[in-house]
């Protein structure tokens, strides 16, 4: 690469040889690093055609780590084919951990959370951190929910129980033990029943009774 101040130099046959200001060449690489102009190298750079094929191959190289880099801001794991050596070969890393990272935390929220990580650092810490309350949590959970399935367990059996109970209360109370039929008592409650449906409804009621001679030498037997 040649250089000037500012005049062209002349070779032997008096033609005019390209001209570079490094301070422009700087600031194009500056513009393609920090503001994300790679258009090309402009006009007013001239350059030798090896030089300046390194430096559009460089500007090239600037723009598909560029493209990388925006492809991980949006969520975009792409790396351009083009994109090699040592630069590349970190956003391929990084686009790698960044993938792992994503499977391990779908495989936590599917109820895995034996999962943990260790290649990111204090991402890998934060990660682990909440995978363990998550675990804990999970554990508690668990825990509380055996509980409450054994106290209901519990519950329904005294529930039927005590309807136990109750049936055979009512049976004592309506069900003569020697006959196995209704009692008195039985018989007034449906009778005071059917009563106060007649009054609701105004519909007659009959009612036929019965006297059998000799039931108490039946009833003794």
């Amino acid at each position: 690469m040649t250089h000037s101040a500012g005049t062209k130099e002349c070779n032997d046959k008096g033609e005019s040889s390209p001209v570079s200001e490094p301070a422009e060449i700087l600031s194009l690489l500056f513009d393609a690093l920090y503001k994300g102009k790679c258009d090309g190298i402009p006009s007013n750079i001239l350059l030798e055609k090896p030089e300046r094929e390194e430096l559009e191959k460089l500007l090239a190289y600037v723009k598909d780590l560029q493209t990388g880099l925006q492809g991980l801001a949006k969520g975009d794991f792409t790396v351009p084919s083009r994109l090699r050596g040592y630069s590349g070969g970190l956003l391929k890393a990084l686009q790698s951990n960044l993938r792992h990272l994503i499977w391990k935390s779908d495989a936590l929220a599917g109820g895995n959370f034996s999962q943990r990580i260790d290649f990111m650092g204090d991402v890998s810490i934060s990660f682990n951190g909440m995978a363990q309350r998550l675990e804990l949590a999970h554990k508690n959970l668990t825990e509380h929910q055996q509980r409450l399935e054994l106290l209901y367990s519990d519950l329904q059996q005294e529930v039927e129980a005590r309807k136990k109970v109750e049936k055979e209360l009512r049976n004592l109370a309506t069900i003569d033990m020697l006959t196995g039929i209704a009692n008195r008592r039985h018989f007034l409650q449906l009778a005071r029943r059917e009563m106060e449906r007649m009054r609701r409804s105004g519909t007659p009621a009959a009612l036929a009774m019965l006297d059998i001679d000799r039931f108490k030498t039946i009833n003794d037997v």
